[in-house]
């Protein structure tokens, strides 16, 4: 089948999310006491910040509730990391030996550019251990992380697997380090002065007051190699306060192979700090005391997730399915498959662009899967900001008819590229058309039109927005 393709001139990894974390399953109703399952498509999945927040929203629900999330991702590095950090987390709680050394060194791996060696030998141990339970699909289901940790299919797990082996031979001074190490240097001196004012939306409603901090946590960042450059991870680093370059950030499929994470990565962005920032607002403490607050109070958050996930993993309600590949294609493909129920046999397009590797959905294979059906209709689906790259419309289309038919099936969708300076009209705008109007003909509709209200907060992106046209130094990411 032949699909559009693009030619890419700058490629950037987005290893850490831009955007604070968010319930995905906010719109599902409470447990009514049987069993069920809830089915969740994440397409540009990017970090798993959503899900662990779900996770950990839904606790007190009934115990008879699954989880089954499918991420699918263009960037392999993305899931490979994705991987690294559940893996880690389950491991530590099937020993029932999570403390704080655990936490900080998985904290350390997924969100530091800069780490301690002790840190960087786990990440070696551990890709080995990945790399000893991927020798086949099979070999993997059969090993613990299968229980909770699937894949759509056989490439994908293959595809993986290289980026293991990478991280398990990792050398300190080699190139991919070197380029690590020159992109701080090189974003450090451009960033200068400059306000990146994305962190402010994990401030909330004290966003109009944390600017000039968020704006030091960016810079301290970038300068550092670990969170807001806080005093205590720096002290960990060791090698002379240098630390070593982490192949997590510093490996990914970028054509060049040079070092490639976006110049907007902060990892406390993710997280919910609108307590804390408030907080700071009745004292009067110096930048650097204000940062290492942000970064305690985002760690604890971080290990609240990790325990809620790993309880979930011990009780086996949660499974992650993973697909490496372009996310029309899977959608369409999901499609195909649910139409002929499963009993498609000719692949019909390719994982990606510029890819000649057949899209087979070829992982549904051995006990585990066979509990957590692979082949379904989804509840909720999340596109992320999938419709600023490929199009709302085009979006829409490929991913509406694989929702559930129910009341409460709902698609998620954000942008980060204002359309129309009048946040009423941006929907319309994208959409080309009349929201009503387009509603009735897809079967789709927004919750504000139906209900007449919404819930979803417009006025901090407003005054960014705001911010960033004011000054050529304030950009939103």
């Amino acid at each position: 089948m032949l699909t559009p393709t693009y030619v890419q001139l700058k490629y950037w990894m987005y290893p850490i999310g831009n955007t604070p974390a968010v319930n995905l399953l906010r719109d599902i109703p409470g447990s009514t006491g049987k069993d069920e399952t809830i089915r969740v498509l994440c397409l540009a999945c990017g970090d798993p910040r959503n899900i662990l927040f779900s996770l950990w929203s839904e606790q007190g629900q009934d115990a008879k509730r699954l989880y089954h999330f499918t991420c699918c991702d263009l960037e392999p590095a993305i899931l490979v990391r994705n991987v690294i950090l559940l893996t880690l987390i389950a491991e530590d709680q099937l020993r029932s030996t999570v403390d704080n050394s655990n936490i900080q060194s998985t904290w350390n791996l997924f969100y530091h550019m800069l780490i301690p060696a002790c840190d960087l030998e786990l990440l070696r141990e551990h890709s080995a251990k990945l790399l000893s339970a991927s020798e086949s699909l099979e070999a993997w289901l059969a090993s613990s992380y299968g229980k909770f940790l699937h894949f759509t299919n056989r490439d994908t797990l293959q595809d993986l697997r290289q980026y293991w082996t990478q991280y398990h031979t990792f050398h300190v001074a080699g190139q991919a380090a070197t380029d690590l190490r020159d992109g701080l240097l090189q974003n450090s001196k451009k960033i200068g002065q400059t306000i990146v004012i994305n962190g402010l939306r994990s401030a909330g409603v004290c966003s109009p007051n944390a600017s000039k901090t968020v704006g030091y946590v960016f810079r301290k960042y970038w300068e550092t190699g670990v969170a807001a450059g806080n005093s205590e991870d720096r002290k960990r680093l060791g090698n002379g306060g240098k630390g070593f370059p982490n192949p997590m950030f510093a490996i990914s499929s970028a054509p060049s192979g040079k070092f490639a994470v976006h110049y907007g990565t902060e990892p406390l962005v993710g997280f919910h700090l609108a307590e804390i920032f408030r907080s700071l607002g009745t004292e009067n403490l110096d930048l650097a005391t204000q940062s290492n607050r942000l970064v305690q109070a985002a760690k604890d958050e971080f290990a609240q997730w990790c325990r809620v996930f790993g309880d979930a993993v011990n009780a086996q309600r949660v499974c992650i399915q993973l697909f490496f590949g372009e996310a029309l294609n899977f959608s369409h493909e999901l499609q195909l498959e649910l139409v002929l129920g499963g009993q498609a046999t000719h692949a019909r397009a390719y994982t990606r662009p510029w890819s000649i590797q057949p899209l087979r959905l070829d992982g549904n294979a051995g006990p585990e899967v066979s509990r957590w059906t692979f082949l379904d209709y989804f509840d909720v689906i999340d596109t992320s900001n999938l419709g600023d790259h490929v199009g709302l419309i085009n979006m829409i289309t490929a991913t509406a008819p694989l929702l559930r038919t129910h009341p409460i099936s709902v698609l998620y969708t954000e942008s980060l590229l204002a359309v129309s300076n009048d946040t009423t009209k941006i929907l319309p705008a994208a959409l080309g058309s009349d929201v009503a109007t387009f509603s009735v003909v897809m079967g789709l509709a927004p919750s504000g039109i139906l209900g007449g209200i919404t819930l979803e907060g417009v006025g901090n992106e407003a005054m960014m927005q705001k911010l960033a046209g004011q000054t050529e130094s304030s950009r939103p990411q």
